[in-house]
């Protein structure tokens, strides 16, 4: 991620995630209930996340008569609901339904699931259907606290990411990464053309288009990854995105 993240802030998410990792490891020993998880996430927002504890943090609260475990607002501003399990529970597609429904009653696009060990993000897309996305996900136990993804994906959720908009900025990085985008983009033309090149280069044979390309589809990519909704819509995206390129240069060419 491009964002710049100062080294004080840095040093803070290394040394309170290595400590929270081995409070988490213990928590996970002693099997501890999601009261007590709340309590151990509650201080995770305040010492790795830099939120004020007393001021941006509320437990309990209250969003149409039904309460969320924890929320996070500044200036008395709802920035993202955290939906919390106990330390031991798998999270599951239940669980996240719970913490989405608190979500759209308060209207605002960002929920967290969490078990203390694992975080994840979601986008709440208000769209016809209503989609959401889960957009990062954080795993104290099997993550390395000094590597810079790790580091990047805290920064995300911490108060001075949030003035800097970098969950939003990671959204759209892994937006520009999406593997239905990168099937469309190896299948182009484009590309194709590329690798034709390489190849005759290598073995001084001229491949079919036609046969590379189902080379690719069948032996190279996942079939999920170029066939579905998904896979219809990046491919129509890009698709519409070259045409606009090409039109685009050839207004140059004719205005010169």
């Amino acid at each position: 991620m491009s964002i710049f993240i100062s080294k004080k802030v840095k040093e803070r998410i290394v040394s309170a995630s290595k400590k929270y990792k081995r409070i988490i490891e213990n928590a996970v020993k002693a099997d501890i209930n999601e009261s007590d998880t709340v309590l151990i996430v509650r201080d995770m927002i305040e010492e790795i996340f830099g939120f004020d504890r007393y001021n941006e943090v509320t437990s309990e609260y209250c969003i149409r008569n039904t309460y969320c475990d924890v929320a996070i607002k500044i200036n008395n501003k709802l920035l993202y609901l955290i939906e919390v399990k106990a330390i031991g529970i798998e999270l599951q597609e239940v669980h996240l339904k719970q913490a989405i429904q608190y979500s759209t009653n308060a209207g605002i696009d960002w929920v967290i699931l969490t078990n203390g060990q694992i975080w994840n993000a979601y986008k709440i897309r208000y769209k016809k259907p209503l989609s959401i996305e889960q957009i990062l996900k954080i795993d104290w136990m099997n993550e390395n606290q000094k590597d810079n993804a790790f580091i990047e994906k805290i920064f995300c959720l911490c108060k001075e990411g949030v003035s800097k908009t970098a969950l939003s900025q990671y959204e759209e990085e892994k937006k520009a990464t999406n593997r239905h985008l990168l099937g469309a983009i190896i299948l182009s033309d484009e590309v194709m053309k590329v690798i034709r090149r390489e190849i005759k280069k290598y073995t001084a044979i001229n491949v079919n288009n036609d046969d590379l390309c189902s080379v690719v589809k069948e032996e190279v990519l996942k079939r999920e990854i170029i066939e579905g909704e998904e896979a219809t819509t990046a491919i129509r995206k890009y698709v519409s995105f070259l045409k606009k390129v090409a039109k685009k240069k050839e207004n140059n060419s004719t205005s010169e």
